[in-house]
C-alpha cells in the first residue's frame, strides 16, 4: 500500500487496511507512506491550533498510530525527518526524497522569449521582484508590499505579484490604500507558465509568518531555482531552507515580517548583479543534481522494489 500524509487521516487508513489485508491473505502486507506535511505541527505553526488543544491531540494520535503501523516513510526534508526522529520514530524506516520537478519543462527563459514579459509590457533597466502562490495569513505577503512602500521613490524596483486566497482582498485594498504603483498584484497564472513567471523576476520571493517556517521547504523554492533566478528568502533563520541558500549560495535570506530586511535584501541583489547571477546559475545546478525527476523517482522506485512492489 502506498499511500500519502493528505488528508491526515490516509495515514491510519492505510495502517487498518495493511492489518485486514495481512489476515485476509495470510502474510504481512507492507504500507508504504509519503510524508509532505506534518499534521499537527502545520496547525500549529500557521496558527490554526495551538499544542495541547483537542485538535492537536487528535492530530498527535493518528501522527502517532501512522508512524507505528508503516513500514517505510518518505520524507520531503532532513527538516521533517528531525521532526519525526523527535517522535520517536526509528531512522531506519525513514527514507529522504526531494520531491521533484521536471528540468526539461521548468526552466530559464531568456526576455526576448519570454512571451509573458511581453503580454504584461515589462521594461528593460528595472529590476523585477516575483512572488507567486498563495495569497493567505501564513504567506505574510503585507510585508511584500510594505517593502514596495519603502522603495517607492525607487524608480528601478518593480514588485510582480502572482496569486490568491484569503487575503487577497486584503492585499488589493492596502496597495490601493498606499497609492503605489510600483507594485501590480495578477491572477495566478497557469502551471505551464511557471518558468515564464519566475523567468520574468531578477529576484523571486518566498515567504512566511515568524515561526511558521521551520519544517517548510515550499516547492516553488525549487521552480525559482530551475529558473535560475536568485531566491529571497523571508523565512526563519534554522529552517532548512535559509540553511540550502546558504550552503549552495542559490539566494539570500532575510528575517521574516522585517520589511527592512527584506529591502536590505533586494537591494543587495540589485547592486551586486553579478553576484546575483552566479546564485541563479548555482540554483539551476543545484536542482538539476538533486531535484531532478529522473533522480527523485528513481529513489522512489528503489524503495518500492524493497518491499518487492
Amino acid at each position: 500500500i502506498v499511500g500519502a500524509s493528505t488528508p491526515p487521516t490516509q495515514g491510519m487508513l492505510c495502517a487498518l487496511v495493511k492489518k485486514k489485508l495481512s489476515k485476509k491473505y495470510g502474510k504481512p502486507v507492507k504500507v508504504v507512506f509519503s510524508l509532505q506535511d506534518v499534521f499537527p505541527d502545520s496547525l500549529v505553526l500557521t496558527g490554526l491550533t495551538k499544542k495541547g488543544s483537542f485538535i492537536w491531540k487528535i492530530g498527535r494520535a493518528l501522527e502517532d498510530y501512522t508512524y507505528k503501523n508503516v513500514d517505510e516513510i518518505i520524507v520531503i526534508s532532513e527538516e521533517i525527518k528531525e521532526n519525526i526522529l523527535a517522535k520517536g520514530v526509528p531512522e531506519s524506516k525513514i527514507t529522504v526524497i526531494r520531491n521533484w520537478i521536471d528540468i526539461n519543462v521548468v526552466r530559464p527563459i531568456s526576455d526576448q522569449h519570454n512571451q509573458l514579459r511581453t503580454e504584461l509590457k515589462l521594461t528593460d533597466g528595472v529590476f523585477y521582484v516575483v512572488y507567486a502562490g498563495n495569497i493567505g495569513k501564513a504567506q505574510g505577503i503585507d510585508m511584500i508590499v510594505d517593502a514596495a512602500n519603502q522603495m517607492k521613490h525607487e524608480p528601478t524596483v518593480k514588485f510582480l505579484l502572482f496569486g490568491n486566497g484569503a487575503e487577497e482582498a486584503v492585499i488589493k485594498k492596502k496597495i490601493i490604500d498606499l497609492e503605489l504603483d510600483n507594485i501590480v498584484l495578477y491572477p495566478l497564472q497557469p502551471a505551464d507558465k511557471v518558468s515564464e513567471v519566475y523567468s520574468l523576476g531578477d529576484a523571486c520571493i518566498v515567504a512566511c509568518k515568524k515561526g511558521s517556517g521551520k519544517n517548510a521547504f515550499p516547492s516553488k523554492t525549487v521552480s525559482i531555482m530551475a529558473t535560475a533566478t536568485p531566491v529571497i528568502a523571508a523565512f526563519d533563520e534554522d529552517s532548512e531552507l535559509c540553511n540550502v541558500l546558504k550552503q549552495y549560495h542559490v539566494g539570500i535570506s532575510c528575517e521574516p515580517e522585517n520589511v527592512e530586511s527584506l529591502v536590505n535584501a533586494i537591494n543587495y541583489l540589485r547592486v551586486h548583479k553579478k553576484e546575483s547571477q552566479i546564485m541563479g546559475c548555482n540554483g539551476r545546478d543545484l536542482v538539476e543534481k538533486q531535484f531532478s525527476k529522473e533522480l527523485c523517482t528513481s529513489k522512489y522506485v528503489d524503495v518500492l522494489k524493497a518491499y518487492d512492489i
